[in-house]
Protein backbone atom coordinates (compact mmCIF):
# COMPACT_ATOMS: atom_id res chain seq x y z
CA UNK A 1 0.00 0.00 0.00
CA UNK A 2 2.75 2.48 0.84
CA UNK A 3 4.56 1.70 -1.59
CA UNK A 4 1.46 2.45 -4.41
CA UNK A 5 0.94 5.72 -2.15
CA UNK A 6 4.64 7.32 -3.48
CA UNK A 7 3.39 7.59 -6.77
CA UNK A 8 0.34 9.64 -5.51
CA UNK A 9 2.55 11.77 -3.21
CA UNK A 10 4.97 13.10 -5.23
CA UNK A 11 3.59 14.06 -9.04
CA UNK A 12 5.49 12.11 -11.19
CA UNK A 13 8.60 14.07 -12.84
CA UNK A 14 6.65 13.41 -16.56
CA UNK A 15 4.02 15.84 -15.16
CA UNK A 16 6.20 18.79 -14.41
CA UNK A 17 7.65 18.34 -17.67
CA UNK A 18 4.07 18.46 -19.70
CA UNK A 19 3.15 21.18 -17.66
CA UNK A 20 5.92 23.68 -16.84
CA UNK A 21 3.47 26.60 -16.87
CA UNK A 22 2.33 25.19 -13.18
CA UNK A 23 4.38 26.07 -10.14
CA UNK A 24 5.30 22.70 -8.52
CA UNK A 25 8.21 23.45 -5.84
CA UNK A 26 8.82 26.89 -4.20
CA UNK A 27 11.52 29.32 -5.86
CA UNK A 28 12.90 30.01 -2.45
CA UNK A 29 13.57 26.63 -1.31
CA UNK A 30 11.33 26.74 1.54
CA UNK A 31 8.14 24.65 2.46
CA UNK A 32 5.43 26.12 1.63
CA UNK A 33 1.65 24.74 3.23
CA UNK A 34 -0.89 24.97 1.49
CA UNK A 35 -4.80 23.72 2.06
CA UNK A 36 -7.37 22.65 -0.65
CA UNK A 37 -11.18 22.62 0.36
CA UNK A 38 -11.77 26.07 2.32
CA UNK A 39 -13.46 27.25 4.18
CA UNK A 40 -15.31 24.55 6.30
CA UNK A 41 -17.13 25.41 9.50
CA UNK A 42 -15.82 22.52 11.49
CA UNK A 43 -12.38 22.86 10.37
CA UNK A 44 -11.04 26.41 9.20
CA UNK A 45 -11.45 27.70 12.65
CA UNK A 46 -9.04 24.86 14.32
CA UNK A 47 -6.26 24.86 10.86
CA UNK A 48 -6.24 28.90 11.90
CA UNK A 49 -5.39 28.33 15.41
CA UNK A 50 -2.55 25.58 14.36
CA UNK A 51 -1.00 27.58 12.04
CA UNK A 52 -0.73 30.15 14.62
CA UNK A 53 0.64 28.01 17.33
CA UNK A 54 3.07 27.22 14.73
CA UNK A 55 3.86 30.57 13.27
CA UNK A 56 3.05 29.18 9.69
CA UNK A 57 1.60 31.33 6.74
CA UNK A 58 -0.20 29.31 4.38
CA UNK A 59 -2.41 29.42 1.02
CA UNK A 60 -6.09 28.41 1.44
CA UNK A 61 -7.27 27.61 -1.91
CA UNK A 62 -11.14 28.12 -1.76
CA UNK A 63 -14.79 26.85 -2.97
CA UNK A 64 -16.48 29.47 -4.11
CA UNK A 65 -19.74 28.29 -2.77
CA UNK A 66 -18.59 27.25 0.27
CA UNK A 67 -16.75 30.71 0.17
CA UNK A 68 -20.11 32.58 -0.42
CA UNK A 69 -21.87 30.50 2.81
CA UNK A 70 -18.88 31.45 5.06
CA UNK A 71 -17.85 34.85 4.21
CA UNK A 72 -16.65 35.46 7.75
CA UNK A 73 -13.97 32.68 7.51
CA UNK A 74 -12.62 33.66 4.14
CA UNK A 75 -12.11 37.14 5.95
CA UNK A 76 -10.27 35.30 9.14
CA UNK A 77 -8.60 33.13 7.05
CA UNK A 78 -6.95 36.92 5.02
CA UNK A 79 -6.91 38.59 8.43
CA UNK A 80 -4.55 35.81 9.61
CA UNK A 81 -2.29 37.22 7.08
CA UNK A 82 -2.76 33.82 5.12
CA UNK A 83 -3.26 34.01 1.14
CA UNK A 84 -6.54 33.24 -0.43
CA UNK A 85 -6.72 31.06 -3.98
CA UNK A 86 -9.26 29.90 -6.24
CA UNK A 87 -9.93 26.54 -6.18
CA UNK A 88 -13.18 26.56 -8.81
CA UNK A 89 -16.52 27.48 -7.31
CA UNK A 90 -18.46 24.10 -7.43
CA UNK A 91 -15.29 21.86 -6.67
CA UNK A 92 -15.52 19.98 -9.98
CA UNK A 93 -13.29 18.42 -12.28
CA UNK A 94 -12.56 20.81 -15.02
CA UNK A 95 -11.09 18.02 -17.36
CA UNK A 96 -14.36 16.97 -19.62
CA UNK A 97 -16.16 20.01 -18.95
CA UNK A 98 -17.52 22.20 -21.89
CA UNK A 99 -14.85 25.68 -21.98
CA UNK A 100 -18.05 27.13 -20.87
CA UNK A 101 -18.42 25.52 -18.30
CA UNK A 102 -14.65 26.09 -17.27
CA UNK A 103 -14.37 29.48 -17.08
CA UNK A 104 -17.83 30.00 -14.84
CA UNK A 105 -16.00 27.88 -12.16
CA UNK A 106 -13.11 30.04 -12.16
CA UNK A 107 -14.41 33.21 -12.63
CA UNK A 108 -17.58 32.78 -10.40
CA UNK A 109 -14.82 31.70 -7.62
CA UNK A 110 -12.95 34.86 -8.77
CA UNK A 111 -15.72 37.06 -8.22
CA UNK A 112 -17.05 35.96 -4.50
CA UNK A 113 -13.42 35.70 -3.55
CA UNK A 114 -12.75 38.80 -5.00
CA UNK A 115 -15.79 40.54 -3.23
CA UNK A 116 -15.39 38.78 0.31
CA UNK A 117 -11.68 40.04 0.24
CA UNK A 118 -12.43 43.11 -1.47
CA UNK A 119 -8.84 42.27 -3.41
CA UNK A 120 -7.84 40.55 -6.22
CA UNK A 121 -6.60 36.74 -6.23
CA UNK A 122 -4.20 35.66 -8.21
CA UNK A 123 -3.76 31.84 -7.61
CA UNK A 124 -5.31 29.05 -8.51
CA UNK A 125 -5.32 25.18 -7.91
CA UNK A 126 -7.50 23.24 -9.73
CA UNK A 127 -9.75 20.57 -8.18
CA UNK A 128 -8.31 16.79 -7.21
CA UNK A 129 -5.16 18.28 -9.16
CA UNK A 130 -6.47 17.63 -12.43
CA UNK A 131 -4.78 19.82 -15.04
CA UNK A 132 -4.46 20.20 -18.88
CA UNK A 133 -2.97 23.19 -20.73
CA UNK A 134 -6.19 24.65 -21.93
CA UNK A 135 -7.13 24.86 -18.10
CA UNK A 136 -4.08 26.29 -17.28
CA UNK A 137 -4.30 28.91 -20.36
CA UNK A 138 -7.85 29.95 -19.50
CA UNK A 139 -6.44 31.05 -15.80
CA UNK A 140 -3.98 32.41 -16.63
CA UNK A 141 -6.01 34.76 -19.03
CA UNK A 142 -7.93 35.90 -15.65
CA UNK A 143 -4.67 36.75 -14.16
CA UNK A 144 -4.61 33.13 -12.24
CA UNK A 145 -0.89 31.28 -11.56
CA UNK A 146 -1.41 27.61 -10.69
CA UNK A 147 -0.33 26.36 -8.22
CA UNK A 148 0.23 22.54 -7.85
CA UNK A 149 1.93 20.46 -5.35
CA UNK A 150 5.70 18.44 -4.47
CA UNK A 151 3.84 16.64 -2.20
CA UNK A 152 0.45 15.12 -1.34
CA UNK A 153 -0.05 14.36 2.40
CA UNK A 154 -3.37 12.03 2.05
CA UNK A 155 -4.35 13.82 5.13
CA UNK A 156 -8.19 13.18 3.23
CA UNK A 157 -8.22 9.49 3.86
CA UNK A 158 -8.19 10.26 7.57
CA UNK A 159 -4.61 7.79 8.62
CA UNK A 160 -1.88 9.23 10.24
CA UNK A 161 0.36 6.36 9.57
CA UNK A 162 -0.01 7.17 5.66
CA UNK A 163 0.64 10.87 6.73
CA UNK A 164 3.37 10.04 8.49
CA UNK A 165 4.93 8.46 5.39
CA UNK A 166 4.03 11.21 3.06
CA UNK A 167 5.67 13.72 5.57
CA UNK A 168 8.93 11.80 5.48
CA UNK A 169 9.22 12.45 1.92
CA UNK A 170 9.65 16.04 2.41
CA UNK A 171 12.56 17.97 0.54
CA UNK A 172 13.94 21.47 0.12
CA UNK A 173 11.21 23.83 -1.90
CA UNK A 174 8.16 21.69 -1.26
CA UNK A 175 4.77 22.86 -1.67
CA UNK A 176 3.06 20.75 0.44
CA UNK A 177 -1.29 20.09 0.32
CA UNK A 178 -3.45 19.65 3.01
CA UNK A 179 -7.11 19.93 3.42
CA UNK A 180 -8.94 22.26 5.30
CA UNK A 181 -11.94 19.93 5.49
CA UNK A 182 -14.01 17.10 7.56
CA UNK A 183 -12.59 14.50 6.01
CA UNK A 184 -8.89 15.00 7.40
CA UNK A 185 -10.70 16.84 10.86
CA UNK A 186 -9.38 14.16 13.09
CA UNK A 187 -5.44 14.03 12.36
CA UNK A 188 -4.69 17.58 11.17
CA UNK A 189 -3.89 18.62 14.94
CA UNK A 190 -1.09 15.41 15.52
CA UNK A 191 -0.32 15.56 11.43
CA UNK A 192 1.17 19.20 11.74
CA UNK A 193 2.70 18.53 14.95
CA UNK A 194 4.53 15.49 13.15
CA UNK A 195 5.38 17.92 10.25
CA UNK A 196 6.60 20.71 12.34
CA UNK A 197 8.65 17.92 14.12
CA UNK A 198 10.09 16.46 11.03
CA UNK A 199 10.89 20.23 8.62
CA UNK A 200 12.99 20.68 12.66
CA UNK A 201 14.61 17.54 12.10
CA UNK A 202 15.30 17.90 8.64
CA UNK A 203 16.30 21.53 9.46
CA UNK A 204 13.72 22.82 6.73
CA UNK A 205 12.40 26.04 6.89
CA UNK A 206 8.67 27.13 6.70
CA UNK A 207 8.34 30.04 4.04
CA UNK A 208 5.19 33.03 2.90
CA UNK A 209 3.39 32.74 0.09
CA UNK A 210 4.59 35.87 -1.22
CA UNK A 211 8.09 34.44 -0.79
CA UNK A 212 8.18 30.99 -2.11
CA UNK A 213 5.89 31.78 -5.20
CA UNK A 214 8.08 34.78 -6.53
Amino acid sequence: MMKNLWRIVNPAPIARYIFPEAVWTTTSGKILITFDDAPDSRTTGKVLNLLDDYNWKAVFFCVGESSSKNPGLIREIASAGHRIGNHTYRHKNLIGLAKTERLEEIMKCNAVLSEITGGDIHLFRPPYGRISRKIIREAANYGLRTVMWSLLTYDYKNDLNMFKFAVRKISDGAIVTMHDHVKSEQILPEGLRYLADWMAYKQLKPGLPEECLK
